[in-house]
């Protein structure tokens, strides 16, 4: 997920996902990155549900 839609790894998201950075701060995910984030479920949802679909 990381990878695919923010080109970063999977432990840079899990510490914005937690609101930290690699120095234990508080760094939640900025403006563009909240926008990214919600398309990016969109498109996850989307995805999902055109495979139950075919089941």
């Amino acid at each position: 997920f990381a990878n695919r839609y923010f080109h970063k790894s999977s432990s840079w998201f899990y510490n914005k996902f937690h609101e930290r950075d690699k120095n234990g701060e508080k760094e939640a995910f900025n403006d563009e990155e909240l926008a990214l984030l919600r398309s990016s479920l969109f498109d996850l949802s989307d995805r999902i549900r055109r495979a139950a679909e075919q089941i």
